[in-house]
């Protein structure tokens, strides 16, 4: 109910392919700004193109990415991908598993409300990854209250009974390649950290 905005795309490797290669793209990557972002991008880019296993779990997957304020000079990001049958949860939880060691990351999982969260620290870096199942949705954050705070909404509905949200995706096109929506009562909070 937070977000200052939300990036959504019905297909994640579709999306990402045309984002990645477009000139706007390129340009913002070059910029001191998007630095870090840039090392991240090309790093999630490679993870995705060149994993088959990957591809096989993202391809044509939802994706919703969502800005939250997390500090008041400062916000992080929720990810959200619909996996669509529970089969590829439990399948992925194990691939998570066995994945973890190879990439120089130590994981532990806790129990948040009846719901499981699976912490991956990079033991290189003082970042932690945490990642939950919901329901069919997996969603995660190196903000870890942002996935708490998903798994306590996860039946309020919020964006499902806000009708001035409601009015405005119904006038969509289901086949946009992205959608961005911005909460104007969070872009106050949101531009003081600039």
């Amino acid at each position: 109910d937070d977000a200052v905005f939300i990036i959504e795309t019905s297909n994640l490797t579709e999306g990402w392919k045309t984002l990645s290669d477009s000139r706007m793209w390129r340009h913002m990557m070059g910029t001191k700004f998007f630095a870090d972002i840039n090392s991240d991008a090309l790093s999630m880019d490679s993870l995705i193109r060149g994993n088959k296993t990957m591809d096989m779990l993202f391809s044509g997957r939802r994706l919703m990415i969502s800005a939250h304020m997390t500090r008041p000079d400062d916000y992080d990001f929720l990810f959200a991908v619909d996996m669509k049958k529970a089969s590829k949860v439990t399948w992925l939880k194990d691939y998570i598993g066995d994945l973890v060691g190879n990439f120089g990351f130590e994981m532990n999982k806790r129990d948040f409300l009846g719901t499981e969260i699976i912490m991956l620290e990079d033991l290189s870096s003082p970042d932690v990854l945490s990642i939950s199942f919901i329901d069919n949705v997996l969603v995660c954050s190196y903000t870890p209250s942002l996935v708490e705070k998903s798994i306590q909404q996860k039946d309020a509905g919020y964006w499902e009974k806000n009708e001035p949200f409601q009015a405005v995706t119904g006038e969509l096109d289901d086949e946009t390649l992205f959608t961005f929506y911005l909460n104007y009562r969070q872009l106050y909070a949101y531009l003081r950290c600039y």
